[in-house]
């Protein structure tokens, strides 16, 4: 999806067309849903928080300043989600929503994991007086499934196969120490947990003394506001939300490979969909409050260090 998306800038503006350029564009049109999103669930104070919190307070604003292909794919399939996750509050037309998803799974194939939070987000348009109605998900799926199918014909074209193996025939990759389980195996959960929710930075005795470890960082450093998460009050809803969304992260934790060289834990990233909505709808019933606050700075002046660290001076480190 992100070659399709510059296919037609590289015909205009040829093929020295920045790549990193392309992903700043994509981190600004993160920045501008996510806006919408607040704006539409709690009015423009909540959207013009949201956007702070999402481009500066967010392992976004890092990932979308250096436009490498890995960082870009994750990119553009959050923009996807949270398109999708816009659709789903205004219009909900369920084709339309398919469709986003199906943008978002020719990005990031197990993105495809968070369609249930969808699902539950428009459970009266898929239920009524509990029958399940089938014009609706006949018109999600089909949504879904043009980009589905794309991505099967394409394998079918590169590799002979339906499934995507390209990560597979890189030379050496079993010979890896990161992969010497093979590529999914639940031996690999404890060290992506370890990142997502214990991995400090670098401390020295020299100066900078703190910097970003090529690891990662975890979740709650990278971005303090999603505490407020742990202390709120959740309906049914949300509930299950949280759950599609740890499904899709013990997924992600199978496979070899924690997702360094990174800042944060960007596996993640396509779950900030479901993060993302219900600390909307949270901050909403609560009102903004000085705690908000605090937490979306803290976040931004740690970003800010990463930011600055990483591509500014080179202090990073494994």
């Amino acid at each position: 999806m992100p070659a399709i998306l510059l296919t037609p800038l590289v015909f205009v503006l040829g093929a020295n067309f920045s790549q990193t350029l392309f992903a700043n564009a994509i981190g600004a049109a993160i920045v501008v849903v996510s806006f919408l999103l607040g704006n539409k669930i709690g009015g423009k104070k909540l959207g013009y928080f949201m956007s702070v919190t999402v481009g500066l307070s967010s392992i976004v604003w890092f990932m979308s300043s250096i436009g490498s292909a890995w960082y870009l794919g994750q990119l553009v399939s959050l923009l996807f989600l949270l398109l999708a996750l816009f659709e789903s509050l205004t219009k909900k037309r369920l084709l339309m929503v398919g469709l986003l998803i199906g943008a978002s799974y020719l990005s990031r194939v197990h993105s495809i994991l968070l369609a249930p939070f969808f699902v539950i987000l428009l459970f009266d348009k898929f239920f009524k007086h509990k029958r399940l109605m089938i014009r609706p998900v006949v018109n999600f799926l089909i949504g879904v499934s043009v980009f589905v199918v794309t991505n099967t014909a394409y394998n079918y074209f590169r590799f002979g196969e339906i499934w995507d193996v390209g990560y597979t025939l890189i030379p050496g990759i079993w010979q890896e120490p990161w992969c010497t389980e093979g590529m999914l195996s639940a031996n690999y959960i404890t060290a992506h947990l370890e990142i997502l929710l214990f991995r400090l930075p670098n401390f020295s005795t020299t100066p900078p003394f703190i910097t970003p470890s090529w690891y990662g960082l975890a979740i709650w450093i990278t971005t303090p506001l999603f505490l407020m998460l742990l202390f709120t009050k959740r309906s049914i809803a949300a509930s299950l939300s949280l759950l599609t969304l740890c499904v899709f992260l013990l997924f992600s934790a199978l496979k070899c490979g924690t997702g360094w060289t990174q800042f944060g834990y960007r596996y993640v990233l396509e779950g900030y969909v479901v993060l993302i909505y219900l600390l909307s709808i949270n901050i909403k019933r609560t009102g903004l409050k000085p705690i908000h606050i605090v937490l979306l700075l803290l976040g931004v002046i740690v970003n800010l260090w990463g930011v600055l660290f990483i591509n500014k001076f080179g202090w990073v480190g494994f």
